[in-house]
């Protein structure tokens, strides 16, 4: 099941970030330049977003926002390059609004989109399954 966070929740996640400057991510480039700040702007989400154990890595394919969000199930048609980042580990979004009595929305696959011009996250979801990065390009590993 993949989960889009709702726009308030995405506020949180900007604001979130905004507590800390990371260099620009070159869209056309995934050299170590591109993935530190990629590796960093992954990091504090799996802070923000993680229920137990900080996991150690991640993955992250330069795309489209359109291919990304095609890949979650989803349809955003949009042309902009963004890197698309997954993320395993236990996570709760427990700053997520919803209806009284209703449980954390929680899974085991963080995804979220990043504008790399701007290092800011565009789109984050929940999944209890793993998406096929490798289909959408070469894929690079982020050491956390």
């Amino acid at each position: 099941m993949s989960v889009r966070t709702p726009p308030a929740l995405l506020v949180a996640a900007g604001a979130f970030l905004a507590l800390t400057t990371l260099p620009a991510i070159s869209a056309g480039s995934a050299g170590p330049l591109a993935v530190a700040p990629l590796g960093a702007l992954a990091l504090h989400e799996a802070t923000w977003a993680n229920d137990r154990d900080l996991p150690t890595t991640a993955q992250a394919v330069l795309t489209t926002r359109s291919q990304a969000e095609q890949a979650a199930g989803e349809g955003v048609p949009d042309p902009q390059p963004v890197y698309l980042v997954q993320i395993p580990g236990s996570f709760v979004l427990s700053g997520a609004s919803r209806p009284a009595g209703v449980p954390p929305l929680g899974g085991t696959y963080l995804t979220f989109t990043v504008d790399p011009t701007l290092n800011s996250v565009l789109d984050l979801g929940l999944s209890d399954r793993p998406l096929d990065l490798a289909q959408l390009g070469p894929v690079i590993v982020l050491q956390l």
